[in-house]
């Protein structure tokens, strides 16, 4: 009997020491312009809809327009322990690094979501005026056709056109002159790249260059978005706090409503040749416009967030401009035969070429960056396929990348609660 109660005993502390090792403390650490509120509805879909023992979680709001050593220092100083992980979005994710380059000890696992671990080139848009040129050309396109007129609708100074046939979209007005710059601006608004932030989280600045090769051992998580075309309206509706989907329909009724108006004036090109002219280019304008709205947005915005880029480069060609009857005069009078191979029998030209950068990206940050490719502080990559960088805040959305996670998806058991 004595030996019965020992053996109960050791299976109820075994069974005590697997819950306890499963059970863990998690900080919940926002991105830029975020706050307490910002990761609620993550944590508390694990909290209390899965049911994971977490113990004692955290969420704090933390300056984010200081900088990214003033963010870590705040995130710091409130978080971390024993046996305790940090779950972190965007920006946080960079402060979480450098808490734990300061400290390998803080926590015992790192999971960053839509991370700039390699920095943010739609910081560098909106400093070197790549944004202000996409809103500008938004507008001009957008803008020809109402600027040119049509006979198919009613068109309101100073707003946009209005179809006279009682279609109507958004209130019963295309706000034409803002489509691109109200888009642009709501996703530019919620990033709020401002101050030091804006230039430590700017790819290629001091603070990018000089975190790039450091590492720990601390076990990492990267989790990436891959958000699908269209990239611009998807993640301007989720911004807006529609969703992704809503930002996908309204570009295709833009996109149908332009089109509509174009193709009516090309047959009125055809009913009327008398005014060819002026149907014809009325055709052409609002084409502009919807070809923006389909192709132009999503390219220019991918250029705007680095995630389609142009990187040229050169080398030297040596080319050689004497025959072989040539080479042997040149080097019968010309000794040594260094003139001949250098300067009588051939020339130098500089070759220009052009490598086309076209990547994955969650709408705000390419692949690359939040992957922290050839970064030193590496980790573990994971896709977040569909997923936006605003979406990363969103239960529903994410909830299958970061339970994989949490299931101990990488056979660590230092990320596993369960």
């Amino acid at each position: 009997m004595k030996n019965l109660n020992k053996f109960w005993f050791l299976l109820l502390f075994l069974y005590a020491s697997i819950s306890l090792a499963q059970q863990r403390g998690v900080d919940w650490i926002h991105g830029m312009g975020g706050d307490a509120t910002s990761l609620e509805e993550v944590a508390n879909y694990y909290q209390n809809v899965q049911n994971r023992p977490i113990i004692s979680p955290t969420r704090h709001s933390y300056v984010t327009n200081n900088g990214v050593l003033a963010m870590a220092s705040g995130v710091q100083g409130l978080t971390g322990g024993a046996n305790r992980i940090a779950i972190s979005h965007s920006m946080g994710g960079v402060a979480v690094r450098q808490v734990d380059i300061w400290n390998q000890g803080q926590w015992s696992g790192i999971v960053t979501m839509g991370a700039p671990l390699r920095g943010a080139r739609i910081a560098n848009s909106a400093q070197n005026g790549t944004s202000v040129n996409f809103i500008n050309n938004a507008i001009y396109q957008m803008m020809k056709g109402p600027n040119a007129g049509t006979s198919m609708t009613s068109l309101v100074p100073g707003f946009g056109i209005r179809i006279a046939q009682g279609n109507t979209l958004l209130n019963e007005v295309i706000y034409s002159v803002n489509v691109g710059q109200l888009a642009t601006q709501t996703i530019m608004n919620q990033v709020g790249l401002v101050g030091q932030t804006a230039t430590d989280l700017a790819q290629g600045s001091g603070y990018m260059t000089g975190i790039a090769g450091t590492h720990t051992n601390t076990p990492k998580i990267f989790i990436w978005g891959s958000e699908t075309d269209p990239i611009f309206w998807r993640t301007m509706g989720s911004m807006d706090g529609h969703g992704d989907e809503w930002g996908r329909v309204i570009s295709r009724d833009i996109y149908g409503l332009y089109k509509f108006i174009s193709d009516a004036e090309y047959v009125h090109q055809v009913l009327y040749p008398w005014s060819l002219l002026i149907h014809g280019n009325r055709g052409d304008a609002w084409k502009a416009g919807y070809q923006w709205v389909d192709t132009g947005a999503n390219d220019g915005w991918r250029n705007v967030i680095g995630a389609k880029y142009t990187e040229t480069g050169s080398y030297i060609n040596r080319i050689i401009t004497c025959d072989s009857y040539g080479w042997q005069q040149c080097y019968a009078s010309n000794p040594p035969p260094g003139y001949c191979e250098n300067v009588a029998c051939a020339r130098e030209e500089t070759v220009y070429f052009a490598i086309y950068h076209d990547e994955p990206s969650d709408g705000i940050v390419p692949a690359s960056s939040q992957r922290n490719d050839n970064g030193g502080w590496w980790g573990f990559p994971l896709e977040a396929p569909g997923v936006n960088h605003r979406e990363m805040r969103n239960a529903e959305k994410i909830s299958s990348s970061l339970s994989w996670v949490l299931d101990g998806g990488t056979n660590e058991n230092i990320f596993r609660i369960r």
